[in-house]
């Protein structure tokens, strides 16, 4: 009896992002840097549901600003949330972009999702069992 068992591998773009505030902003600093002039992103062939690179980095800039303004006490946690907020749904949009460039050349997935900065986790899809009978020279016994 042979026994088929197929698993394939999908590289999945994820944000992993970390807890604090301050590591947050240097994180969506980082995958602005590196968005930045990166070959196998240029700007011009971007979907029209993605938000623009130089969106994105007002939105940073904005955000780091109203978490500068709360530890001056100038300004208030309720818009540095809210700048964390759009911060965040822009990064979300980049993920998609980005998953959708490494869907498109799976040999390359990985090295494509880190080049954007964000970091890949590896999903095994397994596929369903396939059982396969022969016929023996012998009644009754399996193989």
């Amino acid at each position: 009896m042979s026994l088929s068992n197929v698993i394939i591998k999908h590289i999945i773009a994820i944000l992993a992002m970390p807890r604090k505030l301050g590591d947050k902003i240097i994180r969506a600093q980082s995958i602005l840097a590196k968005l930045t002039n990166n070959v196998t992103f240029p700007v011009a062939s971007w979907p029209v549901n993605v938000v623009s690179l130089a969106q994105f980095g007002t939105d940073v800039t904005a955000l780091v600003n109203a978490e500068t303004a709360v530890k001056n006490r100038t300004g208030t946690s309720a818009a540095r949330n809210a700048a964390l907020a759009t911060v965040m749904a822009d990064l979300r949009s980049l993920l998609y972009m980005v998953q959708l460039k490494a869907d498109a050349n799976l040999a390359n997935a990985a090295s494509i999702i880190t080049s954007a900065g964000f970091a890949v986790k590896t999903a095994a899809i397994k596929q369903k069992q396939k059982n396969d009978a022969q016929t023996t020279e012998v009644l009754g016994k399996v193989l």
